[in-house]
């Protein structure tokens, strides 16, 4: 019995470590709370926040989270569900003519 058990933790502790190493690294998160969003991990321009702030208000979004993942030189966009996809691209949008 203490020998399967033990096959089964090791086993369940690669699993982990797999889907670990599989997760986006994120470079910034904001999280949105009753509309408002607020940075949570690495940095963005007020003028994006602001941006952000505005697009939620007129769009009814009251909580989520965006995300920012490194792919290559570039950062791209993730989302929660609570963003349409019409939403995102509009984000993703403004995003872009920020750089």
């Amino acid at each position: 019995m203490g020998e399967g058990l033990f096959k089964v933790l090791i086993v369940g502790f690669a699993v982990w470590v797999f889907w670990t190493l599989l997760q986006p690294r994120y470079v910034f998160v904001v999280r949105i709370t009753q509309g408002r969003p607020s940075l949570h991990k690495g940095n963005l321009t007020r003028a994006f926040l602001g941006r952000l702030a505005e697009v939620c208000r007129e769009n009814g979004v009251v909580s989520g989270w965006i995300g920012g993942v490194r792919q290559g030189r570039r950062i791209s966009l993730r989302f929660s569900r609570q963003f349409s996809p019409g939403l995102q691209q509009r984000l993703r949008n403004e995003w872009a003519s920020a750089d």
